[in-house]
């Protein structure tokens, strides 16, 4: 019998009806599937028919897994482990959602044929990527979302100084958020991300990079309520 990870089980059973195993049947007919803290993703790739897929916090992230999901209209990673985009032209998705990940170079998704939604806030990109892919992108013709320049400058100097924490914009007027991407941090990188100031965000960018591990133990940062 096929071993799945626990999360993927959790979340095929919620769509299916019941725990493993489950026919080749049962898997074609999966097309909405949410998952949340998986560290094996390879089990996706069965569900051929996936038109929307939620990956929250999963790490790591391959995207080798989506080469058979050709049905796939929105996929939406966030608080991932996601680091390399490859083989986007195979995909014929709609909208592309990666907030809060490890990519740096965009250029895979100059393949996309199709007009696009695209997020990628909160992501360490590339000086070329922020500067000449995403501008191109929209030229294309794709509704593309990213960091302002502030934000992007503090959460790509945080991941080349070794402190894997991303700075974005969270919802509330001049509301500023850090969050550590994947598992390797914290167990549940979707929750509890701090809130800080404009004046902390900047400091971020030219004092002690590590300073960012700090926000993350102090309750006057957090949210009342769990983050996203």
């Amino acid at each position: 019998m096929k071993v799945y990870d626990p999360a993927i089980s959790v979340a095929l059973s919620d769509v299916i009806g019941h725990g493993p195993p489950y026919s080749s049947s049962e898997l074609t007919s999966v097309t909405d599937l949410a998952v949340k803290y998986s560290t094996d993703l390879s089990a996706v790739g069965s569900c051929t028919h996936l038109e929307i897929a939620i990956f929250i916090g999963c790490d790591p992230i391959s995207f080798e897994i989506f080469n058979t999901l050709r049905a796939l209209k929105s996929l939406i990673i966030q608080d991932g482990g996601l680091r390399v985009l490859c083989g986007l032209g195979r995909l014929g998705a709609q909208k592309l959602a990666f907030p809060r990940n490890f990519i740096e170079d965009l250029s895979p998704l100059l393949e996309l044929k199709q007009p696009c939604e695209i997020d990628v806030t909160g992501n360490p990109l590339s000086e070329d990527s922020y500067c000449n892919v995403l501008p191109e992108l929209s030229r294309r013709g794709h509704r593309v979302k990213a960091s302002g320049e502030l934000l992007w400058k503090v959460t790509k100097r945080l991941h080349s100084e070794g402190v894997p924490v991303c700075c974005y914009r969270g919802r509330g007027p001049n509301e500023y958020r850090l969050c550590r991407p994947g598992l390797f941090s914290t167990a549940l990188p979707d929750c509890n991300h701090p809130i800080v100031s404009i004046d902390q965000v900047k400091e971020l960018l030219t004092g002690d990079p590590h300073q960012a591990h700090t926000y993350f133990g102090r309750k006057d940062l957090m949210p009342r309520l769990l983050s996203q």
